[in-house]
């Protein structure tokens, strides 16, 4: 089995998935100064939402279809001059629409936050695509290829008993359903890795666990069920399928939620 996510480019801080078209997605990914204290304000956008934990350190992804952006007709038989009138347009006017977003944000969350930078979201994939590599082995990201050039040295899945292997890391996912707010529950998990990705009061939370022993994994997940019990109103799905882990995989992607219709 091959994972096979969208590829995608960054353009200075944007991310682009897909085509710069209809077809397409643009994000925008920001950090705060000391980690975001209240998730609530997340109810109050109108964009898709990507909340992560990686390596102790939380980020706020922003994602908006390109196709609300892109000028009306087809891009089929354009001649070059409009095609890049067409792209240009597209690109401008979603990344006013992420800058307005990020103010509305800074606003609403009363932080000092900022835009991640190439360097700080190269790691970010990097370590998703290879959580147990070293981050000396980071190479210089090149914004000609594509993310998944810059940081996935293999798409081979390989079965395991508790999910799936790629690149000699074994991947597990857990999915989580809570009444508890978000705010809360990040912080009692605040030693494990997770995605929660959120629009219009809809969320999926997604824990990832990692590493290269399969009876490792397995108990490290029966520790993390012990303390989603004593969460009141909280309940977890846990699956052993490589092809439903290798979709939460995808889903959990930085700034990937939604770009295949994928969470909600």
């Amino acid at each position: 089995m091959k994972l096979n996510p969208i590829d995608g480019y960054l353009i200075r801080n944007y991310i682009i998935w897909g085509e710069l078209d209809y077809r397409g997605w643009i994000a925008l990914g920001i950090k705060a100064e000391n980690d975001f204290i209240d998730l609530s304000f997340l109810s109050d956008l109108e964009a898709h939402c990507q909340y992560i934990r990686s390596e102790n350190q939380d980020y706020l992804f922003v994602s908006y279809p390109l196709e609300l952006f892109t000028p009306p007709g087809s891009i089929f038989n354009l001649s070059n001059d409009k095609l890049n009138d067409f792209y240009k347009s597209t690109s401008e006017s979603s990344q006013n629409q992420l800058q307005k977003t990020f103010l509305r944000i800074k606003s609403l969350c009363k932080q000092n936050i900022e835009v991640l930078n190439k360097n700080e979201l190269a790691k970010l994939w990097y370590k998703h695509f290879n959580p147990l590599a070293q981050i000396s082995e980071l190479a210089e990201f090149n914004p000609l290829d594509s993310i998944l050039t810059n940081c996935l040295p293999g798409y081979k899945v390989h079965s395991k008993a508790v999910g799936f292997e790629l690149n000699n890391c074994l991947h597990h996912f857990l999915e989580v359903k809570t009444c508890v707010s978000l705010s809360k529950v990040s912080q009692i998990l605040k030693n494990y890795s997770f995605s929660i990705s959120l629009y219009k009061g809809q969320y999926e939370f997604l824990i990832h666990l990692f590493g290269t022993n399969t009876r490792a994994i397995s108990e490290e997940s029966f520790q993390l069920k012990e303390l989603l019990h004593a969460l009141p109103g909280t309940d977890y799905y846990e699956t052993n399928e490589v092809g439903e882990n290798v979709r939460f995989f995808e889903n959990s992607i930085p700034a990937y939620a939604f770009v295949k219709g994928a969470a909600l």
